[in-house]
């Protein structure tokens, strides 16, 4: 299997959009002065995580990066069930709206990646 990485930049603003997002995430708890630990630890650790992957994202534009920001933004969107906190707070809304923006953000990456670079023609030979 082999991992293709690219070397423009032109991705990169989706991870420092990713990266925002990330932290964001990850302070909200504290920020809504959250007391559920579950909630304040969720936030934190798929924030960090979606963070930290971003980041990695700015220095190696690779295809594991997107797929693991792929799921990481379903297991961001899935957690206020999986853990038990969806009980319609702003901790609920904030992990389904970031989860969302970072998977649709790593998919339409993984798309433009796996398209086929635009054909250059070269010009026409005189004679």
């Amino acid at each position: 299997m082999t991992i293709r990485s690219t070397s423009s930049r032109e991705h990169s603003s989706v991870d420092v959009v990713n990266l925002t997002l990330g932290v964001g995430l990850a302070l909200l708890p504290w920020a809504a002065s959250h007391n559920d630990t579950t909630t304040i630890w969720s936030g934190a650790i798929a924030g960090l995580l979606i963070a930290l992957v971003a980041a990695g994202g700015l220095f190696a534009n690779a295809r594991w990066e997107k797929w693991a920001s792929v799921l990481l933004g379903a297991w961001t969107v899935a957690a206020p069930w999986a853990l038990g906190f969806a009980e319609g707070t702003i901790a609920t809304y904030a992990h389904v709206i970031v989860g969302t923006a970072v998977a649709v953000l790593a998919a339409a990456e993984l798309f433009a990646l796996g398209r086929p670079a635009p054909a250059t023609r070269a010009a026409p030979r005189l004679g």
